[in-house]
């Protein structure tokens, strides 16, 4: 309507003020879009910017590089423009998130746990009298925990120091931001630190391949759950050196939504040698650690990422945001749609009478009026009808 007003065909004595009260209010709805749009914009920024510590010097075979637009470029620009700008004028230091520590980098991956559980110094005492307990009653129940006999058929993981099986360049792990992992990446996750992407553990601090996470972002749920990493990686890495000594892929199943099941398959070579045998150690939802989570009581956890950003099963349970609402908002669009169909029903009524109207003749209209504002019945009727939705 306000931009029918604007041609004088239609008879608006003035448009510009009649286009000041929707002027208004999209201005000030505009304002408010803008408003939420960037506080979710500075969150989730917030988010992408957290730091973690990813594996570097080794080649990731599952990323080739990302390709990035002028117009995207762009956009990064303006806003580490703006932020910076925000910081000057709020008078806070430039601190990059990405300096490392000025602390001489530590060989080992970090201060391993000895600590051992009652199940360990259980099955140590079942081992130094397992032999004598067997000859002495060998069809006796015993409630004590055997010793995992698995651990000792795992063919080993890494390669020894001392071979020259192995990557040749100095693995290191280094800080970098959330949004900047990817899929094929090795992370280091340590004590509180929130869990960025679906990781599968391949080592621990604890002695016993364990960690424990805090899962209530993702089931509501406060106590700790205990994960283990995988048996045929936990006992072999115990430094940064030892990912570099060996070779390893994962199989993988598709993104899906359920928290409780995962499978996939962990393919190794033994002693890290290509030319070797090819070992492999099932994976299940014991031996991940999923995004949203995390981690507690332990010192440090390095995983494997699986799943990353849409992918992962916190955002596969997330949906689509609802709309939110209110009850009387609804009733209102639904006011709005009734009276804009009776509106409708009334001009065409107007404007189709006073197209037959204009059409006939020897009426007394014609010693009243000096001609018609268009030129014919139907243009007539035309101009009538939008005249009375301005109306």
């Amino acid at each position: 309507m306000i931009i029918l007003g604007a041609f004088s065909i239609f008879g608006v004595p003035n448009p510009v003020l009649s286009a000041v009260p929707l002027i208004v209010i999209v201005c000030i709805t505009a304002f408010k879009d803008a408003l939420e749009d960037s506080r979710r914009t500075a969150t989730d920024l917030e988010v992408n910017n957290q730091v973690t510590h990813v594996l570097k010097g080794i080649d990731n075979p599952n990323f080739s590089g990302e390709q990035i637009s002028l117009w995207r470029r762009f956009k990064k620009l303006n806003s580490k423009l703006l932020f910076t700008l925000i910081r000057r004028i709020k008078g806070e230091a430039d601190v990059d998130p990405l300096a490392e520590d000025k602390v001489h980098p530590r060989q080992s991956i970090d201060s391993f746990d000895f600590r051992r559980s009652m199940q360990i110094e259980a099955n140590r005492d079942t081992l130094t009298n397992e032999s004598t307990a067997s000859l002495a009653d060998p069809f006796a129940d015993s409630n004590e925990v055997t010793a995992d006999k698995f651990a000792l058929k795992m063919k080993p993981f890494t390669a020894p120091p001392s071979s020259p099986v192995g990557f040749s360049g100095t693995p290191a792990f280094k800080k970098d931001y959330w949004k900047n992992i990817h899929v094929g990446d090795i992370i280091k996750l340590k004590n509180n630190d929130q869990i960025p992407v679906d990781v599968v553990i391949l080592a621990s601090s604890d002695s016993d391949a364990a960690c424990y996470v805090e899962t209530k972002n993702l089931d509501g749920e406060t106590n700790l759950k205990v994960k283990q990493s995988m048996k045929c990686s936990s006992a072999s890495i115990k430094s940064v050196s030892d990912l570099g000594r060996c070779k390893f892929w994962l199989d993988s199943e598709g993104p899906k939504a359920n928290l409780y099941s995962y499978q996939g398959k962990l393919n190794y070579y033994a002693n890290g040698d290509e030319r070797g045998e090819v070992c492999n150690e099932a994976v299940t939802i014991n031996n991940m650690l999923l995004r949203g989570c995390s981690l507690r009581n332990t010192k440090w956890v390095v995983g494997l990422v699986v799943f990353t950003g849409d992918d992962t099963k916190i955002m596969l349970n997330a949906g689509i945001t609802p709309s939110k609402k209110s009850r009387i908002s609804r009733e209102l669009n639904f006011s709005v749609i009734l009276n804009f169909i009776l509106l409708f029903i009334l001009c065409f009524i107007s404007g189709l009478v006073n197209g037959i109207y204009y059409g006939r003749d020897n009426t007394s209209r014609e010693y009243y009026e000096f001609g018609t504002i268009a030129g014919s019945a139907v243009a007539n009727g035309i101009v009538s009808f939008f005249v009375a939705v301005i109306l």
